[in-house]
């Protein structure tokens, strides 16, 4: 998973929002907060910290949870970012 985050880092953040965001999947209890880690992380860009300390998480929770989001989601981002050549 850690291969997989930071090619996605690597991607243009405005590619990720017009492509592959509105595609995702998201645990429903939880979609917007997930919703928001995801684009805070990859479109905007925040470090674990900034997005645990804007939640009230540590950033170790925020990091499981995008671990969690790429797991439910490696083939559509890995699809993604192979027609992207990354």
């Amino acid at each position: 998973m850690k291969e997989l985050k930071n090619r996605l880092k690597k991607c243009q953040p405005y590619l990720i929002e017009k492509e592959l965001y509105p595609n995702l999947f998201f645990t429903e209890e939880k979609e917007e907060q997930e919703k928001w880690i995801f684009k805070y992380a990859f479109i905007r860009r925040l470090s674990d910290v900034s997005i645990g300390i804007r939640l009230g998480y540590s950033n170790t929770n925020i990091h499981y949870l995008i671990k969690k989001i790429l797991e439910m989601n490696k083939d559509l981002i890995e699809d993604f970012l192979y027609s992207h050549n990354i």
